[in-house]
């Protein structure tokens, strides 16, 4: 018994080793650009889970119980401002959850595309000028 549970314990230490191992090798050869696209798939990922299990949690107390593909199908039609109108939250905790997610993805989401566009000179002014000399045919 007692050998079992620290081969567990080997196990899963050499398991987290090896993981970090594997990410530290990933983070290098990953350029900058592909990191950001990946932090801002997993930020709209992060906002639609936690949209959707909030609008269900918030609807069981509701006329209208949503399952989880009505959740996701709302909070995606939601966030893309379409809004059919097909489900709506019937409770005002639903939709004020709802109103404040909303507020948050266009806070963070907008943010996180100007960091995967990228601004490399941000803050900084650019002038280009370019003078143009004409030559006056004099006979």
């Amino acid at each position: 018994m007692l050998l079992t549970f620290l081969a567990e314990i080997v196990v899963k230490l050499t398991t987290t080793i090896d993981i970090n191992d594997l990410h530290r090798a990933m983070q290098r050869s990953q350029s900058a650009l592909s990191q950001q696209l990946m932090i801002l798939c997993a930020t709209f990922m992060c906002l639609v889970f936690t949209s959707v299990c909030g609008i269900q949690h918030f609807q069981r107390a509701g006329h209208r119980h949503l399952n989880l593909f009505q959740a996701v199908y709302y909070v995606i039609v939601t966030f893309s401002t379409v809004g059919y109108g097909d489900f709506v939250p019937d409770i005002w905790p639903s939709q004020l959850f709802m109103v404040i997610m909303i507020c948050v993805a266009l806070i963070v989401l907008p943010t996180q595309v100007r960091n995967v566009l990228g601004h490399p000179h941000h803050g900084q002014v650019i002038i280009i000028c370019r003078s143009t000399q004409s030559r006056s045919a004099v006979g």
